[in-house]
């Protein structure tokens, strides 16, 4: 596992492996072929290399033996399994639970990682440390479910970060981006307000024109999941939700980001459709918005108050 952990942390120990190997099916290849002439292109054996390299966040997480990119699935299996040997010997619970917290910490979506620091806890007699892990796991479930998007969940738990939030948030957004691009250039926008961890938070969601023919989803939830004020959550209680003056007002400024984002991705936004919290607000978003040429502010039939945990 200490090898395996090596190779999961290290991209160039991978690049170079790789390069190895198409080097020496470059040797072993007829002068006339395909594959020759493929692999003597610098360029292209460079472009195949980093394709099978894993793609991450950008995001950085130095420790005292490995420098690795975070979220780093592999690497969190590894130090998942060398903690399950280490439990063998008694001598080793100390570096057992170093390790589960590792894998914690460098994939926070691996359960694994949890259930094994909790279960070294228990075993060790952490009960406090033990009840703590427990609670964040029952925090994850009860808002993974029925979700697209495990985010929140993570954040909710206590496993991330605000700022990490973001930019797991951003590097989705661009992902459905490139899919919508392939599949369904046009689509219907759809925004709310939830109140989340106090606050009030902007979710802007994704309806494709042309479903179910272009994709198998009817709607892209949490396309932006985006805090618009650290306060007033229990405005949205109020019937009808209300939105706060600064949540209306980031709000408006987030949309505008988000409509340029899109629009300069070649995807046409054909409507916005105000939910909970913006149905009061609707002709303030549509004349703040009426720059983006053709994009029509339309009002949703009933207010719902929604808690998304």
């Amino acid at each position: 596992y200490i090898k395996a952990l090596c190779i999961a942390t290290s991209p160039k120990m991978q690049s170079d492996g790789l390069f190895l190997i198409l080097k020496s099916m470059q040797k072993k290849a007829d002068e006339s072929s395909a594959i020759r002439l493929v692999l003597e292109n610098q360029e292209l054996v460079d472009n195949i290399i980093l394709s099978f390299l894993p793609k991450s966040p950008n995001l950085k997480l130095k420790d005292d033996q490995y420098d690795m990119d975070e979220p780093n699935l592999p690497a969190a299996i590894c130090l998942a399994n060398m903690a399950t040997c280490q439990l063998k010997n008694l001598d080793l619970l100390a570096d057992a639970a170093d390790n589960a917290n590792l894998a914690r910490i460098y994939c926070p979506e691996y359960l694994k990682g949890h259930e094994k620091l909790l279960h070294i806890l228990e075993l060790t007699n952490f009960t406090e440390e033990a009840k703590n892990i427990q609670h964040q796991l029952q925090c994850y479930q009860a808002m993974i479910n029925g979700s697209q998007w495990n985010g929140p969940a993570l954040h909710f738990a206590g496993w991330i970060d605000r700022s990490t939030l973001s930019r797991y948030e951003s590097s989705r957004r661009e992902d459905i981006i490139q899919l919508c691009k392939k599949k369904c250039p046009r689509v219907f926008g759809v925004i709310s307000l939830v109140p989340y961890v106090g606050g009030q938070w902007l979710v802007f969601s994704l309806k494709p024109e042309n479903y179910p023919f272009s994709v198998p989803f009817e709607s892209i939830d949490l396309f932006a999941f985006i805090s618009v004020d650290t306060e007033n959550d229990d405005l949205l209680a109020m019937s009808p939700p209300r939105a706060s003056d600064t949540a209306l007002s980031h709000s408006i400024h987030h949309l505008d980001n988000i409509l340029h984002q899109l629009k300069s991705a070649n995807l046409h936004v054909i409507s916005l459709t105000c939910c909970q919290g913006f149905l009061d607000h609707t002709d303030v978003i549509k004349h703040s918005l009426c720059h983006h040429n053709g994009l029509d502010v339309v009002p949703k039939g009933t207010a719902t108050y929604r808690r998304i945990f």
